[in-house]
Protein backbone atom coordinates (compact mmCIF):
# COMPACT_ATOMS: atom_id res chain seq x y z
CA UNK A 1 0.00 0.00 0.00
CA UNK A 2 2.71 2.24 1.26
CA UNK A 3 4.63 1.85 -2.66
CA UNK A 4 0.96 2.73 -4.28
CA UNK A 5 0.88 5.95 -2.01
CA UNK A 6 4.93 6.85 -3.38
CA UNK A 7 3.79 6.36 -6.70
CA UNK A 8 0.66 8.46 -6.80
CA UNK A 9 2.56 11.07 -5.39
CA UNK A 10 5.71 10.97 -7.69
CA UNK A 11 2.64 11.46 -10.60
CA UNK A 12 1.33 14.12 -8.82
CA UNK A 13 4.41 16.08 -8.35
CA UNK A 14 5.60 15.13 -12.23
CA UNK A 15 1.83 16.23 -13.05
CA UNK A 16 2.66 19.99 -11.27
CA UNK A 17 6.08 20.20 -12.94
CA UNK A 18 4.43 19.35 -16.26
CA UNK A 19 1.89 21.52 -16.04
CA UNK A 20 3.73 24.63 -14.37
CA UNK A 21 6.49 24.38 -16.89
CA UNK A 22 4.50 23.21 -20.49
CA UNK A 23 7.25 20.73 -20.42
CA UNK A 24 8.72 17.45 -18.81
CA UNK A 25 11.72 19.52 -16.67
CA UNK A 26 13.53 16.36 -15.01
CA UNK A 27 15.97 18.95 -13.15
CA UNK A 28 13.42 20.37 -11.29
CA UNK A 29 11.70 17.29 -10.97
CA UNK A 30 14.54 15.75 -9.39
CA UNK A 31 15.57 18.64 -7.46
CA UNK A 32 11.66 18.75 -5.64
CA UNK A 33 12.32 14.92 -4.99
CA UNK A 34 15.90 16.06 -3.20
CA UNK A 35 14.18 18.37 -1.58
CA UNK A 36 11.21 15.88 -0.17
CA UNK A 37 12.53 13.78 2.51
CA UNK A 38 9.59 10.99 1.63
CA UNK A 39 9.76 10.52 -1.68
CA UNK A 40 13.62 11.18 -1.99
CA UNK A 41 14.09 7.96 0.40
CA UNK A 42 11.58 6.35 -1.77
CA UNK A 43 13.77 7.03 -4.67
CA UNK A 44 16.84 5.94 -3.38
CA UNK A 45 14.55 2.91 -2.44
CA UNK A 46 13.97 2.03 -6.02
CA UNK A 47 16.14 0.00 -8.02
CA UNK A 48 14.98 1.30 -11.21
CA UNK A 49 14.31 5.09 -10.72
CA UNK A 50 16.33 6.24 -13.72
CA UNK A 51 14.59 3.85 -16.02
CA UNK A 52 11.37 5.24 -14.76
CA UNK A 53 12.50 8.98 -15.72
CA UNK A 54 13.59 8.09 -18.82
CA UNK A 55 9.83 6.15 -19.88
CA UNK A 56 8.25 9.76 -18.53
CA UNK A 57 8.47 11.50 -22.24
CA UNK A 58 6.63 8.13 -23.56
CA UNK A 59 4.41 8.29 -20.70
CA UNK A 60 3.54 11.65 -21.10
CA UNK A 61 3.17 11.61 -25.04
CA UNK A 62 0.50 9.01 -24.51
CA UNK A 63 -1.23 10.67 -21.72
CA UNK A 64 -1.36 13.76 -24.06
CA UNK A 65 -2.50 11.80 -27.36
CA UNK A 66 -5.57 9.97 -24.45
CA UNK A 67 -6.43 13.48 -23.97
CA UNK A 68 -6.68 14.67 -27.20
CA UNK A 69 -8.41 11.54 -28.53
CA UNK A 70 -11.08 12.27 -25.37
CA UNK A 71 -11.56 15.80 -26.30
CA UNK A 72 -11.60 17.00 -23.30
Amino acid sequence: MLETIRRVQFCDLTTQVYCKHQALELDVLNELIASNEILFSWQNQHANFAQLLNQLPTAISLAEEKYRLLAI
